[in-house]
């Protein structure tokens, strides 16, 4: 009640920001219903991490004679 009073601009601000962020929230959201499921294991599969695989041989540095 006191922002209302005495800072009636905060509030504008405030809810000018949360209009923002839902929009943004509802851009988001439209944008991933209408990628097809294809794109999305693709996204993911580009996230992962490009490992080697391991040399057999290279196991024989770590053991003990």
């Amino acid at each position: 009640e006191a922002l209302e009073l005495f800072r009636p601009d905060f509030i504008s601000r405030s809810q000018g920001r949360v209009r923002k962020m839902e929009q943004r929230a509802m851009r988001f959201r439209a944008l991933r219903r209408a990628e097809p499921d294809s794109r999305r294991l693709e996204k993911t599969c580009k996230r992962k991490r490009n490992c080697t695989t391991p040399d057999p041989l290279s196991g024989r540095l770590n053991k003990k004679i």
